[in-house]
């Protein structure tokens, strides 16, 4: 039997990487190594190196796909970068667990998936919620037909009612969809999921600030914010 272990890599040192993809790869640490880290912001990336004692660190994540030539990559990017990075990985060799949403526009999400056919290599979105035991026992009493026919559905999501002052859902030129990309994407893909996928007509939508220019009891704490883990250089909240 092959007893080598899959080389892994992260693009991105945020929030999602320290909170969920460096621990969920640590506990595979029987199967997986991590053996490299890189952001844009080198601090970043150095710093969560040394947290989880991976052997590299990079400013620039191309020149770690050179020089480490992973097996698998995770990209943990702001979402405007995730067809780049993720085309770049594939094309480094490596299969690639992709942070949702997988991309920002149909386009390049069916760009990144024919570049992965192409290539031979596995893209996965990470859309989490259908790990969770609730969302996982209603999917498969539609998929038993315990429902009938599913011909109406309501769905909704409210999370958090802090004004984030860390990462970038709230920078339109990284995020590009505000809280669709960061919840509705979440909650919309279980639904589409749970029913099958049908052809969606129409779309439309509403946006409006209710509480980020609050001067007084505005939320700020890391928890209220979405980020009970994962966050270590918080920036002051302007």
């Amino acid at each position: 039997m092959d007893n080598k272990k899959f080389r892994v890599a992260l693009i991105g040192a945020g929030m999602i990487a320290n909170a969920a993809h460096i621990p969920a790869w640590k506990d595979l640490r029987e199967d997986v190594e991590l053996v490299g880290v890189a952001d844009i912001r080198p601090s970043a990336a150095q710093e969560t190196a040394a947290r989880y004692q991976i052997p590299r660190w990079y400013g620039n994540p191309q020149a770690m796909l050179a020089e480490l030539k992973p097996d698998i990559v995770s990209v943990c990017t702001p979402n405007v970068y995730h067809k780049q990075w993720t085309i770049a990985a594939l094309e480094a060799g490596a299969h690639v667990l992709c942070e949702k949403p997988v991309a920002t526009r149909l386009a390049d999400a069916e760009e990144m998936y024919a570049t992965a056919a192409r290539l031979g290599r596995t893209l996965y979105a990470c859309q989490s919620l259908r790990f969770m035991n609730t969302f996982a026992a209603a999917q498969e009493f539609v998929a038993a037909g315990e429902l009938g026919e599913i011909y109406y559905c309501e769905i909704n999501a409210i999370r958090r009612r802090g004004v984030p002052k860390w990462g970038f859902f709230h920078m339109a030129e990284h995020n590009a969809g505000g809280p669709l990309c960061d919840l509705g994407v979440h909650i919309l893909d279980f639904l589409f999921w749970t029913i099958g996928n049908p052809k969606v007509l129409t779309a439309s939508a509403s946006t409006y600030t209710k509480l980020s220019n609050i001067d007084e009891g505005l939320v700020t704490s890391l928890a209220d914010s979405g980020a009970p883990l994962g966050v270590f250089t918080p920036r002051p909240y302007d």
